[in-house]
């Protein structure tokens, strides 16, 4: 992996490309769940700016402009959200939760191999802290998905009954 302030760039860059695409889902969701979701999605990814740019600052780095990248970004694993196909349909739902459920299992994947390879054990903190809120959010999007894809069977997992042995 990168230095940590070529991580923190690029995670800005996946975050801000995660806010703008949950807010386009939000904009098109049909389910007021699914809207919900996104909506809560794109505030938590602002928080996330906010402490990458943070750390930006802790490193004596405060801006993203001062020096360029000298290696090509594979959108795919590093801003995933830049790697959504176009023509996905962004008006259905679970089509919509899927590419979510993807971007976050991405995201926090880097997360965590950048925690696994960075030298400073305060930066490793922050990307185990972020590589965290990206498994909720998975976990957010993933029931999401499944409450939208079969809410009868959703709250039977979610509420079990007691089986009365005697």
């Amino acid at each position: 992996m990168h230095s940590d302030y070529k991580v923190i760039r690029l995670a800005i860059e996946t975050e801000i490309d995660g806010y703008r695409y949950f807010n386009s889902a939000a904009e098109r969701a049909i389910h007021d769940r699914a809207r919900e979701t996104w909506m809560s999605l794109a505030a938590d990814e602002i928080d996330h700016m906010k402490i990458l740019q943070a750390q930006l600052h802790e490193l004596g780095r405060p801006d993203l402009d001062d020096e360029e990248s000298e290696e090509p970004k594979d959108k795919a694993v590093i801003a995933p959200t830049s790697a959504v196909p176009d023509q996905v349909n962004m008006d259905d739902d679970l089509a919509a939760l899927q590419i979510g459920l993807e971007v976050e299992a991405r995201t926090r994947d880097f997360y965590a191999r950048a925690a696994a390879e960075t030298k400073s054990s305060t930066m490793q903190a922050t990307y185990k802290r972020l590589a965290a809120m990206e498994d909720g959010h998975y976990r957010l999007v993933d029931e999401t998905y499944r409450f939208l894809a079969d809410p009868r069977g959703w709250d039977f997992d979610q509420v079990r009954p007691i089986q009365d042995g005697g």
